[in-house]
């Protein structure tokens, strides 16, 4: 009779893999033009799992709106590459559809965050006329990114710029904006040249520059406050701190200590770069690129304080330090909610196998439990008492028959009967003293 809860273990034999007759997207990703910020170059990556040639209608959109169809032919077991461009200035869902429908209608489309551009705005306070402005604005000016405006120093901004960029010899104790300060040293005509050393390729503001080449002269003492990081130091022993990144008052400053004018850097090409790396730490304006991500385990940037899947349910993750890992069991959109807000991951198909498991009818049916049979008399346990009563028996017949033995053995000894008759007497002897009256001599 079968009894709840107990287990069942049950063996099912599959059957031979067969072709299946599907086409799917396997990755669909971006690239922003460099010259034309609003401009995408377009990947999307198409396989035929089929033993025969396919013809499928592949659409675009962006937040539903269409963006364009083509036509691709794709030969028995093809993966093949088709790329496109468009121009798109707003952010979105970019989405990537084949048509006609198959078997597999889950990698029929594919869906990828398409990042917002806008434009920075940056002002630099300084005369137009000084060599300070000579200096950053070329450089301000050849980032397609980037607007600067020159504003005189004395000026009350109606419109907050994103950046800001002074020139000064000492630091505000507050700050109202992302702010770059060129702080300069104390002027000597003699002064010696410095090398700059020690880049710090591990902050967004120095991961490009790399030279060695960069001079200046009469630098600034620069102050490292508790949370700042230096990107650079100024050669001597010890180095000196020469430029700092600093979070303050909710904004990000970069502090340089030196005058630009006073050195080789704006000839350099890690000017442009650190400029660039300077105004995207602070803003997070440039996504260069845009990759479509698979179903299965991820990795995203934190922190992260609630995961919603495309059914609406909470995924649960991982914490490794600030970012976070999770599996994607389905594919659609993840909403990435944290303290700063919320964003949204597109999650599609992988590139799946060319050949698959096809179950029969046999190993597509129901389970069928199987019955429990009811518990028999267990033989054993008898079998168990009846060994320990035959050891006990044995033990018993050979311990009483060595005790007769050995009494036998010591009445047949030389002497013996002498032995016994005189401890017969020394006991009636005490027996009879025992008796006597006790005397007591004066």
């Amino acid at each position: 009779m079968e009894e709840p809860g107990q287990p069942q273990f049950l063996i099912r034999l599959v059957s031979n893999d067969a072709s299946v007759q599907d086409r799917g997207i396997t990755r669909l990703s971006l690239r922003r033009d460099a010259a034309r910020p609003d401009h995408w170059h377009l990947l999307t990556q198409l396989k035929n799992y089929g033993d025969t040639k396919a013809n499928v209608l592949l659409k675009f959109s962006v937040s539903d709106q269409p963006l364009g169809q083509q036509t691709v032919a794709l030969a028995p077991t093809e993966l093949g590459n088709v790329e496109n461009d468009f121009t798109w200035d707003k952010g979105g869902l970019l989405q990537a559809e084949i048509g006609p429908s198959d078997v597999l209608g889950a990698d029929d489309r594919a869906i990828v965050n398409l990042p917002t551009f806008r434009t920075i705005e940056v002002s630099v306070f300084t005369d137009e006329r000084s060599s300070f402005a000579a200096d950053l604005v070329p450089v301000l000016m050849s980032n397609p990114y980037v607007r600067a405006q020159i504003v005189p120093p004395n000026n009350i901004l109606k419109v907050s710029p994103d950046v800001a960029i002074y020139q000064g010899k000492s630091l505000p104790s507050q700050f109202s904006f992302n702010s770059i300060w060129f702080l300069g040293g104390p002027s000597s005509p003699d002064a010696r040249a410095l090398r700059v050393t020690g880049w710090n390729a591990q902050h967004p503001v120095t991961r490009w520059v790399r030279t060695h080449d960069v001079s200046i002269r009469n630098p600034a003492a620069v102050h490292v406050q508790t949370g700042d990081t230096v990107l650079a130091y100024a050669e001597g022993n010890p180095p000196a701190p020469l430029i700092v990144a600093r979070e303050q008052d909710g904004h990000r400053v970069l502090i340089i200590g030196f005058d630009p004018h006073e050195s080789n850097f704006p000839m350099e090409s890690a000017f442009p770069l650190l400029m660039a790396g300077g105004i995207e730490w602070m803003t997070h304006s440039v996504d260069e690129a845009a990759d479509s991500l698979s179903a299965g385990e991820l990795n995203l940037p934190g922190p992260v304080t609630r995961i919603v899947s495309p059914s609406g349910a909470d995924v649960p993750f991982a914490r490794k330090g600030a970012d976070v890992q999770l599996i994607a069991l389905q594919t659609g959109t993840y909403r990435i909610i944290g303290p700063s807000g919320e964003t949204a991951i597109a999650v599609n198909t992988p590139l799946l196998p060319e050949r698959r498991l096809t179950p029969s009818a046999t190993e597509t049916e129901e389970i069928q439990g199987e019955p429990f049979q009811p518990e028999r008399f267990d033989l054993w346990r008898w079998l168990v008492l009846l060994g320990i009563a035959a050891l006990w028996m044995e033990w018993w017949l050979y311990y009483s028959s060595r005790e007769r033995q050995r009494t036998d053995e010591i009445s047949e000894l030389p002497g013996a009967a002498a032995v016994q008759n005189a401890d017969k007497e020394l006991v009636e002897r005490e027996e009879s003293e025992s008796r006597k009256p006790n005397f007591v001599i004066r």
